[in-house]
């Protein structure tokens, strides 16, 4: 019998699994400000923006997104919740990772063990589908330049290149993925 993979909302008792996908997907080691900002509900790492995978009821993977406008309006308060030292308007100075009309995906990861099953695959198209029901034409986040790996995979599922970045001293790729939209008239 093969096990069958659940991706469900992030419940409140998820936070830790949530802080640790937001750790794990920027490469860092996770700190309390992680932790604090999945369980808040007024950050964009919040558990309520927050899907996870499960495998016979044991949670395998995360994936942190939102709408844009959310992302535009909660990032400062997000970023400062998770990196201390730095003001809101630093943070407010860098570029947009998505604008207010796009599906924003944020943090994924899958844990090591449960990598190459196709999980995050699932839960990225996971996370579009949602932006296509909530009405987005797109969804888009940005994937570290020096990842050539997994951006290729990106690509490899279907999105683009849109243009390069730099956010603090780290320099990204925006990607994006065209969301076919029956309410747009795409079909």
């Amino acid at each position: 019998m093969q096990n069958k993979l659940i991706i469900r909302d992030a419940r409140a008792e998820d936070a830790p699994f949530v802080a640790w996908t937001i750790a794990e997907a920027l490469g860092v080691e996770q700190s309390e400000g992680f932790l604090a900002a999945a369980r808040r509900e007024d950050t964009i790492y919040s558990w309520k923006f927050a899907r996870v995978a499960e495998l016979d009821g044991v949670v395998v993977g995360c994936q942190v997104a939102c709408t844009g406008a959310d992302y535009v309006r909660l990032r400062g308060r997000s970023w400062m919740a998770v990196w201390e030292g730095f003001a809101e308007s630093y943070f407010e100075s860098l570029p947009l990772e998505s604008e207010a009309d796009e599906y924003h995906l944020d943090s994924i990861a899958i844990l090591p063990q449960c990598r190459g099953l196709h999980f995050g695959k699932e839960l990225i198209m996971d996370a579009v589908r949602i932006g296509e029901t909530l009405g987005y034409k797109r969804a888009s986040f940005v994937v570290d330049a020096s990842h050539c790996a997994l951006h290729e995979y990106y690509k490899s599922i279907g999105f683009r290149d849109e243009k390069r970045m730099r956010l603090g001293y780290t320099d990204f790729i925006k990607m994006y993925y065209t969301i076919k939209n029956e309410a747009a008239g795409d079909f």
